[in-house]
């Protein structure tokens, strides 16, 4: 094997590692998926807490990018324990709260000028 020098670039579960853009964010793909998921839940007329869970769920791994942007969420999760299985709408501080995450989703990123003990 020959020694091609280090990765300036790799990406794995969804977030890519740069060397070039100094920092860690996450792939098109999964920004396009997680965009995909806050428009399909903003359009349904009744969603169950545990559909909402799963994508929560999904937010929350990107959220650890830049934990900053899970404080956006609190009826959101309200929404998931009172009713986690049943269908209902959504409270429109809910869809607020989706559509705030929409707009900072683009912000997220981890980059290495970041002090982490913040």
């Amino acid at each position: 094997m020959r020694w091609m020098g280090p990765a300036k670039e790799l990406t794995a579960l969804g977030i890519e590692f740069s060397s070039e853009k100094r920092g860690f964010l996450p792939t098109a793909k999964r920004h396009w998926q997680l965009r995909q998921a806050i428009r399909w839940l903003l359009e349904r007329n009744r969603v169950s807490g545990e559909q909402l869970e799963v994508i929560m769920g999904h937010f929350a791994f990107f959220c650890m990018l830049n934990r900053k942007a899970l404080s956006i969420f609190h009826t959101v999760y309200k929404h998931i324990r009172s009713k986690h299985k049943t269908y209902s709408r959504l409270r429109l501080t809910c869809k607020d709260e989706l559509s705030t995450f929409l707009g900072v989703m683009p912000l997220v990123r981890s980059g290495w000028r970041i002090v982490w003990s913040m």
